[in-house]
């Protein structure tokens, strides 16, 4: 920022819009002034108008620079427990939250994981993704038995892979449902685990309930429960699907209902 005679201006401050929109202000200092935004996803694919103005002090009047860009959501986004949702989510800059990593990428994008426990529930996948952790002993997501799915993915063009996680404590009170996942796409699972998790519905399985494509390879599956009346699939419920489970293991994975149709691991319904 520069005066009429182009020298830097020492200070004041800068408000920043999008589209109109007030996103913030930053001081300005020997003539610089900047702002870091994490752009909503409502503006991803668009055309957008931003613009900063300075602001009128006692020396200088306002003035404003504009200009246009298109918002593109990242292709690949890290996460840390130590890293924050203000960040710009590189390597680097690591966002803090796993729902603010996936509202922030791009179709078929992939969300890296680093070394820690992730508090998540509730998370509606309407984009393909890819998530990978840092091992399944070393990174875990925890659905804090909030009464919801972990993950949730309703359409069936949706593909969901997961590599080298543990998916744990998730609860879902609803029928048809699963603590963990519930899918209607493809879903694809390597090297993870499967740990405590609970569905109490009628017709649901503990840790996955899928009427789309599964693909399970080399993981585990533990304590998972469905203890309603009507119990199904203790670790995973499948319905009209297609299902491959290779090199994995169940232990202690349970269906407590006193009209239980199902099996400790799986209960397939209609599917191959």
């Amino acid at each position: 920022i520069v005066d009429e005679e182009k020298y830097n201006v020492a200070n004041g401050t800068v408000n920043y819009y999008i589209n109109d929109e007030f996103i913030g202000s930053a001081n300005v200092s020997n003539g610089y002034a900047s702002l870091n935004y994490s752009v909503s996803s409502k503006y991803d694919g668009k055309t957008v108008k931003y613009y900063a103005t300075y602001v009128k002090n006692d020396i200088y009047d306002s003035s404003s620079y504009s200009n246009t860009m298109v918002v593109s959501h990242q292709k690949v986004v890290y996460v840390s427990p130590n890293g924050s949702d203000s960040n710009l989510g590189d390597e680097s800059h690591p966002f803090k939250t796993l729902e603010h990593a996936i509202n922030h990428i791009t179709l078929f994008g992939t969300v890296y994981l680093s070394e820690g426990t992730y508090t998540a529930s509730g998370i509606y996948l309407n984009n393909s993704i890819t998530i990978i952790g840092s091992g399944r002993d070393n990174t875990i997501i925890d659905g804090s038995k909030s009464g919801n799915p972990i993950f949730n993915m309703s359409k069936r063009n949706v593909v969901l892979t997961i590599d080298g996680v543990t998916i744990q404590n998730g609860k879902s009170n609803k029928e048809f449902s699963a603590g963990a996942i519930v899918t209607s796409g493809k879903l694809t699972i390597t090297n993870s685990r499967f740990k405590n998790n609970t569905a109490s519905g009628n017709f649901s399985g503990g840790a996955i309930y899928t009427n789309g494509i599964l693909n399970v390879t080399n993981t585990e599956f533990i304590n998972n429960t469905v203890p309603n009346v009507n119990s199904q699939g203790g670790a995973i419920r499948t319905y009209d699907n297609i299902t491959y489970i290779t090199n994995c293991s169940f232990d202690s994975n349970k269906v407590l209902g006193n009209n239980s149709t199902g099996a400790s691991v799986l209960y397939c319904d209609a599917g191959d």
